[in-house]
């Protein structure tokens, strides 16, 4: 099971305790524990990464290591322009694992999942809050209102997973259903 101050500093429920090591692997979980709290860029952690991989790297390569862990959802990237980057936490990485790792998620047992989901549920709604008038731009639109919107629409549109129904697994319906423009940090598009 995965160190204390891992499970505290990305706020892994305790559901989670037993499988988190299938979703963080063991170097990322140290990483992402020394770094917590802070705001970083590859020249700022070449030898945190040597350190963890026991041999010299490069600042190619722990920018290569940070935007992998950006793509996985276990660092949010803050500044695009000066890629800087912080520690997610574990809902963050349990979004993305649940529509990029869906057969290893599915393999969770069907309680444990189902927590999750509720606790993931529990957490959005919570920053809902905090979002006031304007909480989601989220829609479920009618088909032919979508085509008719994306016929007029230019810009370039990304299909992705729908993490609701990833995260839930039970609705047997399609999942690969949610259409975006978004490219900002933290979208699947820019992940």
């Amino acid at each position: 099971m995965a160190e204390r101050d891992f499970l505290e500093t990305f706020k892994v429920p305790p559901v989670a305790y037993n499988f988190v090591d299938q979703m963080v692997t063991e170097v990322e979980q140290r990483f992402l524990a020394r770094m917590a709290g802070k705001e970083f860029t590859a020249p700022e952690v070449v030898d945190l990464v040597s350190e963890l991989r026991g041999e010299p790297a490069s600042e190619q390569e722990a920018a290569m290591v940070l935007r992998q862990g950006y793509k996985r959802g276990s660092l949010n990237l803050l500044d695009e322009e000066r890629m800087l980057y912080a520690v997610s936490d574990f809902f963050v990485r349990l979004d993305v694992f649940s529509v990029t790792e869906t057969e290893v998620y599915r393999r969770f047992p069907k309680e444990v999942r189902r927590q999750l989901n509720t606790l993931y549920l529990e957490r959005y709604v919570g920053g809902l809050d905090r979002m006031a008038d304007t909480p989601t731009l989220d829609e479920v639109v009618p088909l032919e209102e979508l085509t008719e919107r994306i016929e007029r629409d230019e810009r370039q549109i990304y299909l992705s997973p729908c993490d609701c129904r990833a995260l839930a697994g039970e609705c047997e319906k399609p999942t690969l259903t949610c259409l975006s423009y978004r490219t900002v940090p933290g979208s699947y598009a820019s992940r």
